[in-house]
């Protein structure tokens, strides 16, 4: 039989089921595939035919006309600097060390090929050679005896039509102390234009005449008392008319303060700007511009941090403070000795941040962590996949360039004086790219058809925007074992006799629950909610209450101890209750059976606020670690979880429904709350569950059951041609990887490396299809 609440079917609900179509399940199924995960699907198909291996390591003869007998060391590596696209070329830059530290860097080689050739067609992979590339230095190092050259600067950058490349070297003999207050640093820019064509296919890139800037970059240090500039690479900004250069300077105690430099070029002017942060020792700062803002992402202790600035980097903010930015999430985990890159790029008609990062550490894939291509719209994150077929060792360089003809990477590979940089063409990860940021507006129209304001709304009523801060969905995207989620994040397990509806789930007694794995020991952490909170917003109608108090929403908190906390809302057949601990608050709110409830928990450093329908339960005052100790989410979970109830209290009936769950990476405000739930009906439980006779995939004892006409009609309409569509991929990527595999026989070292078994971008065997789910 069909389950009916008593209010009637409202209409934003009819137009919100007709939007899931079932091409928009096709497409979010086709996505799931785990790009990232274990096994051969993290193998990019042919990745050996579209890269060549650019930079390897050389000898004095092969990179140098002269050989200074003198100088001992014979062989040397490259080291990556850049990848740009200047008229018309992309232009790959790179510094080249000896062997030994002790004697430096010989000095900067590029490698340069036009874009306008047909490189692109996977017919003229031949393109891909070291052969067709142009080479040129920039400047050479001459050798001298008991010398050690050293390299410092940020990347290149283009502006208009030229590459501006800022070098700071300096040329130390080996055995003798630096004099006090003595300023041994030559700063020379040089700026190349491409030219004509050269011998190859590439374009050649005239040097000016690099006049000293020496003297210009002494006068900061005298002015805000620093020591001397450090060493760093890291990106640059173009704001108009200027260049922005992230620098290092240290002062005399020690700590480290990023700067920036900014030249006018029409002018050719410089001044210099101290990037005043909340941290007091920075490194390796990064910027880009993103929208109408500049973002600087910076090195401290062993984290990553991420700031934004609205007056060209003048003041600076932490990102993770009001409408927090999904790259400042995933910076805070990634390593800070992983470098990375990232680029802006418009997909058709969405801002998006695409970086590369290798993949979080892991005990079970130490040694095997591949480059991974992520894209960030802000608001949620997705990995598309490894770009790499090498090992990546600790301060790998790795740069990201888009053009409007493609997209490519330049990175490190190899081990210690084996190591060789790489050029790869990704053009063909743009349609996937387009695919996921095409899911997510599509995603996007599905919450703001349930929770945004439409004309019957008073329009003198606050606007919000249920989308911002928005990072996780769960409404019709499941399987047999796991609640997926829409934006294709972090997805929920599933614990239990549990039974599938249109946009949730059933829970049929008390050891039903699900489980969403945020953080862990060595798991990866793309959310990290705890610095400014969280809020959970769900729907639930409630069949039939259980008689003891039971957890329905919670999120459980671990401290560096290893303590886990947890917060959120019980529930009996009386009344909603806000759990702290492992008691219930005093203030509660009565419940009636057969009726649909709005569920909100925000929590926010160590305080929890829940509400009913936008009444606030208990009395508002969660504590769930002290402050002083640091924490982060361990977990959020629906249900009874084992280790707030006790294991053997599991048991008794119940019987719920839950569904369309959102996620905000920031604690909702109360006028927040009110203006989300003031649509009139949203939280109506419409019929949602399917006939209970219906193989609709009860997880509880897994019988399935008779199959109604509307059921047949669903298989013929939806189930055969998604099925035959899918064997068709299925056949696609075994003859693609089949034909990957006689490439690495051929090849030695072709492929990625294999991942070990339970590794997953997000978190550990989430997407582990074998898990049983029975209790």
């Amino acid at each position: 039989m069909r389950v009916w609440m008593k209010d009637d079917f409202p209409t934003r609900e009819k137009s919100y089921k007709r939007m899931h179509t079932p091409l928009l399940l096709l497409v979010a199924s086709v996505l799931l595939l785990p790009v990232c995960s274990n096994g051969s699907s993290s193998q990019p198909a042919g990745v050996e035919k579209r890269r060549v291996e650019l930079f390897k390591p050389w000898n004095r003869e092969s990179l140098l006309s002269h050989s200074d007998s003198s100088h001992d060391v014979k062989h040397g590596l490259f080291e990556g600097n850049s990848l740009v696209a200047v008229g018309g070329s992309v232009v790959a830059l790179a510094e080249a060390r000896y062997n030994a530290w002790t004697a430096g860097y010989a000095g900067m080689w590029l490698k340069t090929i036009a874009l306008g050739e047909t490189h692109q067609s996977a017919q003229a992979a031949g393109w891909m050679s070291e052969k067709k590339w142009k080479t040129e230095n920039v400047f050479v190092n001459e050798p001298v005896a008991d010398h050690r050259y050293a390299q410092y600067g940020p990347r290149a950058i283009v502006l208009k039509d030229k590459i501006f490349l800022l070098s700071l070297s300096s040329n130390k003999a080996k055995d003798v102390e630096p004099q006090e207050g003595a300023f041994d640093l030559e700063v020379k820019l040089f700026v190349g234009t491409i030219g004509g064509r050269g011998a190859e296919d590439g374009k050649v890139v005239k040097w000016n005449k690099p006049s000293s800037l020496t003297d210009t970059f002494k006068r900061p240090l005298l002015e805000h008392s620093w020591k001397e500039f450090f060493e760093s690479g890291g990106k640059g900004a173009v704001v108009g008319d200027t260049i922005l250069f992230p620098l290092v300077t240290s002062a005399e105690s020690g700590a480290k303060t990023c700067i920036i430099a900014r030249y006018k070029h029409e002018s050719e002017s410089w001044s210099f700007t101290p990037a005043k942060l909340d941290i007091d020792d920075c490194t390796e700062p990064s910027l880009l511009v993103w929208k109408k803002e500049l973002l600087l992402v910076v090195a401290h202790q062993t984290k990553n941090k991420m700031y934004r600035s609205v007056d060209v980097g003048m003041t600076w903010t932490d990102a993770t403070e009001g409408e927090r930015h999904a790259l400042s999430n995933f910076q805070y985990h990634s390593d800070d000795d992983d470098r990375g890159d990232f680029v802006n790029m418009k997909v058709d008609g969405s801002d998006v941040i695409l970086f590369a990062y290798r993949a979080f550490f892991n005990s079970g894939n130490a040694g095997l962590r591949p480059l991974l291509l992520w894209v960030t719209d802000s608001k949620r994150t997705h990995c598309l996949g490894a770009i790499s077929s090498g090992h990546l060792s600790i301060l790998s360089f790795s740069a990201l360039l888009h053009t409007e003809s493609g997209l490519y990477s330049l990175h490190e590979e190899g081990f210690s004086q084996l190591k060789s940089i790489f050029f790869t063409d990704l053009t063909d990860r743009v349609h996937e790219l387009k695919a996921v940021v095409g899911l997510w507006r599509k995603v996007d129209g599905s919450v703001m058809a349930l929770y945004g304001t439409t004309g019957e709304e008073s329009t003198s009523a606050p606007k919000f925007d249920p989308t911002v801060g928005l990072v996780g969905f769960w409404s019709e995207v499941a399987n047999r074992t796991h609640w997926r989620d829409g934006y294709l994040g972090m997805d929920g397990a599933l614990q239990g006799p549990v039974k599938r509806v249109t946009t949730g789930f059933t829970l049929g007694t008390r050891a039903a629950h699900v489980v969403f794995p945020v953080s862990g020991k060595n798991e990866n952490k793309v959310y990290h909610l705890i610095d400014n909170g969280l809020t959970v917003v769900m729907s639930v109608a409630v069949h039939k209450a259980p008689k003891n108090p039971t957890p329905l929403l919670g999120v459980g908190v671990r401290n560096k101890s290893g303590l886990i906390a947890d917060v959120g809302i019980w529930y009996d057949e009386k009344a909603w209750a806000q759990l702290s601990g492992t008691t219930a608050g005093a203030k509660t709110l009565a419940l009636e059976e057969g009726k649909t409830y709005q569920v909100v928990l925000t929590v926010r450093g160590g305080v929890a606020h829940t509400y009913i329908d936008g009444n606030r339960v208990g009395d508002g005052q969660g504590s769930i670690v002290p402050l002083s100790q640091s924490a982060e989410i361990h977990e959020i979970y629906v249900g009874a979880n084992e280790r707030v109830i006790g294991k053997g209290e599991a048991t008794g009936d119940l019987s719920v429904t839950v569904f369309n769950m959102l996620l905000y990476s920031h604690e909702l405000s109360v006028a927040d709350v009110k203006a989300l739930l003031a649509v009139k009906h949203r939280s109506t439980f419409d019929a949602v569950l399917e006939d209970e006779d219906e193989d609709n995939g009860d997880h509880g004892d897994g019988q399935g059951g008779k199959s109604g006409g509307r059921n047949l009609a669903w298989i013929a309409a939806v189930v055969v041609p998604a099925l035959l569509i899918v064997l068709g991929l299925v056949g696609f990527f075994v003859l693609r990887q089949r034909r990957a595999a006689q490439n690495a026989a051929m090849r030695p070292g072709a492929g990625l490396p294999q991942m070990p078994a339970g590794y997953n971008p997000y978190t550990v065997d989430i997407t582990d299809d074998t898990l049983d789910v029975r209790k």
